[in-house]
């Protein structure tokens, strides 16, 4: 019987130890507070989690955040953890001891930073947690460490490789600026996090490509789930351009597919390379009405400095249409493109 007491608790040890409890297994403090993200020595930046959780035979009165030692805010507290409540019965509200919140680690400066946490309890008895962690970020000038804008962000002329958990994107350009970065699989936010970032050309010169262009295209590729005989073989498309630095603003015409005044943005390299997307566009391609209706959007993408474009034009048609119209289709079109 002796035995097979001891067996139970090294099998609670072991299980505990599976599921990162373990280095506080047998305490008896009156407060436990474990800190899960950030993880130590790991590497942070942009929007990411604060969380963990916190016990207290007193009840938790409140988790306070100090970053590089100043105080920053208090954490909400009282989230649901059933695997704490389940490793810890004897603590008042173990399944509801969670902290979380959402952090702009963008805002520190890159380089090493520290993260205290501090647990309260109700007799305001306090227990501390220090996490040392290092900040990546992009350099975004007047936009600050928070870019709102998504068309600042282009890749266009990107290249992504990648290696065992690593993806790897070459020449991003955000905000006027070229970067390469380098993500990794984060298992505490099931996803890929950005833990390098590198500037490369903090000033780029841009060309300049604002004006009206013209571009002859001929069909290359057709994907759809009806007769598409009645594609044009030939189109020619024009789009007029506003530019302020990389971000490219303007309009696409092409009357023989009812495209007339699309608005397209987008962004273009150093070198030329270019992406222009539209944004959704309605279109009643019959005589009287209502008749078919279509959400089409539109791809330009090319290099500038060779006049090589290619349009993707993608068609989700949707009340019943005349035989000689497309139900659901993706075309491509491609040719040159030269400023008028």
């Amino acid at each position: 019987m002796k035995n097979d007491n001891v067996f139970r608790k090294c099998f609670v040890l072991i299980l505990l130890f599976a599921n990162g409890l373990a280095p506080v297994f047998g305490q008896q403090e009156s407060i436990i507070l474990n800190v899960e993200e950030p993880e130590n020595a790991s590497i942070y930046t942009g929007v990411s989690n604060i969380r963990g959780y916190a016990l207290a035979r007193a009840g938790v009165a409140r988790v306070e955040l100090y970053i590089n030692g100043r105080f920053v805010a208090n954490i909400p507290f009282g989230g649901r953890r059933p695997d704490v409540g389940s490793a810890f019965p004897d603590y008042p509200n173990a399944s509801e001891s969670g902290f979380s919140m959402a952090y702009n680690y963008s805002n520190l400066e890159s380089g090493q930073n520290t993260m205290t946490l501090k647990a309260i309890d109700n007799n305001n008895a306090e227990l501390e947690k220090s996490t040392t962690y290092s900040v990546t970020r992009f350099e975004f000038g007047n936009a600050g460490n928070f870019l709102g804008d998504p068309s600042l962000v282009n890749l266009g002329g990107a290249t992504v490789d990648f290696g065992g958990n690593e993806l790897f994107v070459k020449k991003l350009l955000a905000d006027g600026k070229i970067y390469d970065v380098q993500l990794q699989w984060r298992a505490p936010s099931q996803d890929f996090d950005i833990t390098k970032i590198t500037l490369i050309d903090g000033s780029p010169t841009m060309p300049d490509v604002a004006g009206t262009w013209t571009a002859t295209t001929s069909l290359a590729t057709q994907n759809c789930s009806s007769d598409a005989s009645a594609l044009p073989q030939n189109l020619v498309y024009t789009f007029v351009l506003n530019q302020e630095n990389s971000i490219l603003r303007g309009v696409l015409n092409n009357k023989d597919i009812n495209l007339v005044g699309l608005g397209v943005y987008g962004g273009v390299l150093a070198g030329g390379n270019f992406v222009l997307d539209s944004r959704a566009l309605i279109v009643d391609f019959s005589a009287n009405g209502p008749g078919c209706y279509a959400a089409q959007v539109v791809r330009v993408s090319g290099d500038f400095s060779s006049g090589a474009v290619q349009v993707l034009t993608s068609y989700v048609l949707g009340q019943t249409c005349p035989a000689n119209l497309i139900s659901t289709c993706q075309i491509t079109y491609r040719g040159t493109a030269v400023k008028n």
